[in-house]
Parts: structure tokens; C-alpha cells; sequence
């Protein structure tokens, strides 16, 4: 049944979240008359650094510069308030912790999710990445009710975006909560006045989850890069030299990158650490151990691309970093390889 704004005054919203994408939504909101922001639900500060300086985040900063109440939790919610007054709506905005079942029907019309990725695919706390690494060209941003299970609620509005050749992450999520931004007050207006209507996922996803990552996720083997940027005469030489060079089932253990490797043919390696050296930053970037005459050295690889050489791709590394040296050019790294 439509509502009408009139009877509600303003539609009350509470946020969780924690990061500067919270901020933007939340600001959105807070400058649409439509809304009125009851309360902020979001991480204790944590120490940072090597002093280990305790350091709030953005909605909490942005809390407390407004004068809004706000709520601190840890990721048990030990310390959350039971009497925080009721929203119309909770919106769970990059949030980082799982929310508990006693908010999911706490306020009076649902708890809500925005999640970056055209659900049902790529549930899960890292959906940009996971586009990236399957190099996806399409996703979408959606809005769900949050429900027990992870990111499998109905999906209450959903607008599909054209994903660039060349994001990193950092460009994916970026274009994700703007396009948020500027759509979450109608999709939440409309849910509100009854016009959106919610609309059930299936209960498993085509995908697998797009979990957490972690920095050994980022790790490529030296031998195997070498193997990728070598250029062969022969063009079905590398595929099987890569094959006889790993022991059986090596490439699908210890990081996502080799999971990925392991799902595609040989010959498409190279094109996989693109898509990885864009998906890993800004963070943990992909990464490696060299050989060099002043012994083993950790390398981050900022930016390679591909080059099809007898019809196949071949690895080009542009800039590295290698540990405690300045960002540099891949050549200039080439004098002190051993």
C-alpha cells in the first residue's frame, strides 16, 4: 500500500558503516529533505601505526562533527545500546561486521544492504575484486533487505554499470557507492511508499563467494612471471612448460591469484596477472619474491599489460616496487637480478 510522506514527516534512517563510501551515502541522505538521520552505528576506533595511535573512522568523525548519535560497537556488539530509538530503515553501508539477528527486525520497516555487485553473483565481503580477477565488463550496484544468510536477501532495486578495462578496485568501488550516492534516496523512498517491490534471489549463487582478502591472496611465484614474460618461438611451447614446471595441483593453493589461474587455460596467464595487478590495488597489490645479487627481495608489481606474440599474450611489468627502494621501472630492476 503507497504511503503518503505526509502522514511519516520524514522518512527516519540509522546507518552502519565505517568508510568514506558510508560517508558519501550518508551524506546523500542527510541533504535529501525526503530524510532525517536518527543515529550512526560503527566501529571503536582501532590503533594504527607503529605508535598505535587510536584512529576514528569517517561516518564516526563525521558523527561527531554533527552533533548525531552514534553508536560504537566491536565485532560482537557487545556494547550496543538497547535503547536506541527505531528507524524506518537501518542501512548497512561498508560496514565490515556481520549484523546481528536482533537488528535485522529492529526498525519499523526493514534492515537494508547496499552491495556492489549484480547479485546474485559474487556474495561476499570482496565483490570488485572478484569482478576484476573474472574480468567480468558488466556489474551493478544493488540494494537488498538483509536477511541470516549472507547477501541472499530479496533485492529491492538494482542498476547495472559497464565495468572499465582498466579499474583497480580502487576505481571500482568508487564508481559503485557514487552511482549509490545518487540513487539510494528514491530506491529507499520508493521501497518506503510501497512503489519498489522486493524481488526474491535464488538460494545458491552462479559464483562462489567473493570472501575476504588477504595479502597472501597477492603472491605470484617468481618462476612462473618468468615463464609468462618469456617470449617463445614457439608458440604451443609456454602452456607446456608452465605444465611440467608446477607439480600437479600446485597453481590452486596458496593464493587467490593461483585459484584464478587454475579455472582458465594455460595460455591465458598472462592476461590473469593483469587482471590481478588491477584488482590487488590499492591493496595488497600483487607481489612477488626475486632473486637478486644482494639476495632475496620482495617485489610489489604496481602495473603490467599484455602483448599478444604469435597469437598468444605475453606479460609486460611496467613500474615495481622493491623493498625499501622508491617505486621504479621493471628495467631498471633487470641489472640486479641474479
Amino acid at each position: 500500500m503507497k504511503k503518503n510522506i505526509t502522514d511519516h514527516k520524514k522518512i527516519q534512517i540509522a546507518i552502519a558503516g565505517s568508510t568514506q563510501h558510508t560517508l558519501e551515502v550518508a551524506k546523500s541522505l542527510n541533504n535529501d529533505q525526503r530524510f532525517q538521520l536518527k543515529w550512526v552505528l560503527t566501529p571503536q576506533p582501532k590503533k594504527v601505526g607503529r605508535k598505535q595511535q587510536l584512529i576514528s573512522n569517517p561516518l564516526h568523525l563525521w558523527a561527531l562533527e554533527l552533533g548525531l548519535p552514534y553508536q560504537l560497537v566491536n565485532n560482537n556488539f557487545e556494547e550496543l545500546n538497547q535503547e536506541l530509538s527505531k528507524p524506518d530503515y537501518l542501512l548497512v553501508v561498508d560496514f565490515g561486521y556481520i549484523i546481528p539477528p536482533k537488528l535485522l527486525t529492529f526498525p519499523k520497516q526493514a534492515t537494508i544492504n547496499l552491495h556492489p555487485s549484480k547479485l546474485p553473483s559474487w556474495r561476499g565481503s570482496s565483490p570488485g575484486q572478484f569482478v576484476l580477477l573474472s574480468g567480468e565488463t558488466k556489474s551493478a550496484l544493488s540494494l537488498i533487505r538483509v536477511t541470516s544468510k549472507l547477501d541472499s536477501g530479496p533485492i529491492i532495486a538494482q542498476k547495472e554499470f559497464e565495468v572499465e578495462s582498466n579499474w583497480t578496485s580502487l576505481d571500482y568501488y568508487q564508481h559503485s557507492f557514487a552511482l549509490a550516492s545518487r540513487n539510494v534516496p528514491d530506491w529507499i523512498n520508493n521501497h518506503f511508499q510501497g512503489v519498489a517491490i522486493e524481488k526474491p534471489q535464488p538460494s545458491t549463487s552462479p559464483t562462489p563467494l567473493a570472501r575476504k582478502i588477504k595479502k597472501a591472496d597477492a603472491f605470484i611465484s617468481w618462476k612462473l612471471l618468468k615463464l609468462l614474460m618469456t617470449d617463445f618461438s614457439d608458440s604451443t611451447f609456454l602452456p607446456q612448460k608452465i605444465l611440467h614446471s608446477f607439480p600437479s595441483g600446485q597453481l590452486s593453493e596458496n593464493s587467490l591469484v593461483n585459484y584464478f589461474l587454475n579455472q582458465e587455460e594455460v595460455i591465458h596467464f598472462p592476461t590473469i596477472i593483469e587482471r590481478a595487478c588491477r584488482a590487488f590495488q590499492p591493496w595488497p597489490i600483487l607481489w612477488t619474491t626475486i632473486p637478486t645479487i644482494q639476495g632475496n627481495k620482495r617485489m610489489q608489481i604496481l602495473s603490467c599489460q599484455t602483448e599478444t606474440i604469435n597469437g598468444r599474450p605475453l606479460l609486460r611489468i611496467g613500474q615495481v616496487n622493491i623493498e625499501g627502494k622508491n617505486s621504479t621501472s621493471w628495467n631498471e630492476v633487470k641489472s640486479i637480478l641474479k
